[in-house]
């Protein structure tokens, strides 16, 4: 039976049961008291920020006490001032060196030559800016003829040494006539003849400077006793002898680089003559430079006037080669 009849009595009209039904509600409880909250903790940047601001305000305050309580430097002392002493009066505007005059054959700063007139002339090693130049001597002349080949010229043949001109050993000594006369062998007698004792030659000396040299007889001699002498041949050709000093602590080889602007130590020949003295030859062979060592160089020279051709380039040898300080014996004139 549906329970909303359960009760009713029969026959009675069917009495509306209502329950009630009493729920016992158990009341929420009480809310708790809120616990108040701790405040926030400041950032660590903040807090960085502050305390550096105290350790400068500290390090201000440490600056400010040290320099208001540090003692104060002594005063030094000046020393007495010497009034009997004279003042200097330093002369700032000093004067600027004049620059160098390119001309005035004085070597001035800058300058690697001054020859005075002689700047920019040809061969003369200095150029018109008193700058060093390359000196190319011009070729000399050619050798005059030599028929049997045998180092002398026809002309030294005939006219000096009285040999042969068509047979290269006239005294039969194995020895041809010029290598002879090279050195200073007759070459019309056999060896060991001198050529200093033949009758075509003569020893001529200079007392004033002591040396001799070894020419042919015939020729002309001038300027003896002097720093000069000239050896002259009847074809305009001529020797000579000049003397000059030369410091003994320099070599010649130093001397005739300073002597000879624009040259190369590689352009010269050096050489021991025959009688043992140091000697320099220039490129051409027509000037020897000798260094006996006592202070004097000796400079001997073929000069030829503008001839075509040289006559006596064997007898120029024989000249230098016989070159000699301080012979004794007799002297023929």
């Amino acid at each position: 039976m549906p329970e909303k009849y359960i009760g009713a009595a029969a026959g009675k009209p069917p009495v509306i049961r209502q329950i009630i039904e009493t729920k016992t509600v158990t009341p929420p409880p009480p809310p708790k008291p809120s616990v108040p909250k701790p405040p926030a903790k400041k950032s660590n940047k903040r807090r960085n920020i502050i305390i550096i601001a105290v350790i400068v305000l500290l390090a201000g305050a440490a600056t400010a006490a040290y320099i208001l309580f540090m003692p104060a430097a002594p005063v030094p002392v000046k020393p007495p001032v010497n009034v009997n002493k004279p003042i200097v009066n330093l002369n700032v505007n000093i004067p600027t060196p004049p620059p160098p005059v390119c001309g005035n054959s004085t070597l001035e700063n800058g300058e690697q030559c001054d020859l005075g007139s002689q700047n920019g002339a040809a061969n003369s090693g200095c150029s018109a800016t008193c700058q060093t130049v390359e000196v190319k001597p011009p070729p000399p002349p050619n050798t005059g003829v030599d028929s049997d080949s045998d180092g002398l010229t026809d002309v030294e043949e005939k006219t000096v040494y009285n040999t042969n001109a068509f047979n290269t050993d006239s005294d039969g000594d194995t020895f041809n006539d010029g290598n002879e006369v090279a050195h200073l062998y007759d070459p019309t007698k056999k060896t060991p003849a001198l050529l200093k004792d033949a009758t075509y030659e003569k020893v001529v000396a200079d007392k004033t400077e002591g040396y001799s040299v070894i020419v042919p007889d015939q020729w002309t001699v001038s300027g003896a006793e002097t720093t000069q002498l000239m050896i002259n041949a009847p074809t305009g050709e001529f020797f000579e002898v000049l003397v000059t000093d030369k410091p003994k602590d320099q070599s010649l080889v130093e001397w005739y680089l300073a002597m000879s602007p624009g040259a190369a130590e590689s352009d010269v020949i050096r050489f021991k003559t025959l009688q043992g003295y140091d000697a320099l030859r220039s490129p051409d062979r027509l000037t020897t430079y000798i260094d006996p060592g006592n202070g004097k160089l000796f400079t001997l020279s073929y000069s030829y006037d503008d001839k075509l051709s040289l006559e006596y380039r064997t007898t120029y040898e024989a000249f230098l080669q016989g070159f000699s300080l301080n012979l004794t014996g007799p002297t023929k004139h």
